[in-house]
């Protein structure tokens, strides 16, 4: 870094100071419970992590949300629920869908100790929750109240700060790559506001479904100096807790945190999204993430 410096329209782009950086803290609301936040395919670790954390004996709710078909999401909230069953947990599946009844969900979730909320899309997600006030309120008052909490997937970026709400491109080989070289341009990305649940954005995926473009321009999309962003990948999550200022990844794969803050960002003449001075760490599971 010393020697090298971005050239931008003929000038030198100086190296920023770095020498004092700092994550902001993380920690969650006082009397919460752990909040994972996982980058879709939950492994038997992640699962574990929900698990342990909601105690002995616990009673996890499984709720599938924003799916274009009812049988795909039934399919997987019974998987998640039946691995969980075969860990010690007893699991209850529901849908959150156009047929769903809040007061049955809502009741569930007031005796949880724990929920995993699972979302496949992240075009629908939000559609998806506000569709259903009464349980995404449930979800927050049952985390906020001690309850263990994994989100999955498009759900993890619904409850970040920001996230790119575009649809999948499918699932071959070459869908995902195509898309991963468009997803650099910044009009081929839509980063919206989350939740708000915890105070970062989030972009799921990070390596299987290659979102490096989405999470550059999704760091690019946020005021200055809010340019931090996680990408999290598939069988990995990061888990934020009111003790932890600083969160932890659990699972089998990495996490990466995207710091915009002393850098910079613009659009080439291709079109693509330019970056400068922008630095990434990365980290694997039983590491906090911190510069």
């Amino acid at each position: 870094m010393a020697a090298r410096e971005p050239v931008v329209g003929g000038s030198a782009v100086p190296r920023p100071d770095i020498s004092t950086r700092a994550f902001p803290s993380l920690a969650t609301p006082a009397g919460s419970g752990p909040l994972l936040l996982a980058g879709g395919t939950p492994s038997a670790a992640v699962l574990d992590r929900l698990v342990t954390a909601s105690g002995s004996g616990s009673q996890i709710v499984v709720l599938a949300a924003g799916y274009a078909k009812a049988e795909i999401a039934t399919k997987d909230a019974k998987a998640h629920a039946a691995s969980l069953e075969a860990m010690g947990a007893s699991a209850t599946w529901l849908l959150l869908n156009a047929k769903t009844k809040s007061i049955d969900v809502t009741a569930a979730l007031a005796a949880a100790d724990g929920v995993l909320l699972t979302a496949p899309d992240p075009a629908t997600v939000l559609a998806s929750l506000a569709g259903a006030p009464a349980v995404t309120t449930a979800i927050k008052d049952a985390w906020l109240g001690g309850a263990a909490l994994l989100a999955n997937d498009a759900a993890a970026s619904a409850l970040s700060s920001a996230f790119t709400a575009d649809a999948r491109p499918g699932n071959t080989t070459g869908q995902i790559e195509s898309a991963a070289i468009r997803e650099f341009r910044p009009d081929s990305v839509t980063p919206v506001a989350g939740l708000g649940w915890v105070h970062v954005a989030i972009e799921p995926g990070i390596v299987s479904n290659r979102h490096w473009g989405r999470l550059y321009n999704l760091v690019a999309a946020q005021p200055a100096t809010d340019r931090l962003a996680f990408g999290v990948d598939a069988g990995t999550a990061v888990e934020f807790r009111s003790t932890l200022a600083r969160p932890l990844v659990v699972g089998d794969s990495a996490a990466v945190a995207l710091d915009g803050r002393s850098g910079s960002f613009g659009v080439g003449s291709n079109g693509a999204l330019a970056a400068h001075w922008i630095l990434l760490d990365s980290f694997v599971g039983g590491e906090e993430i911190a510069p």
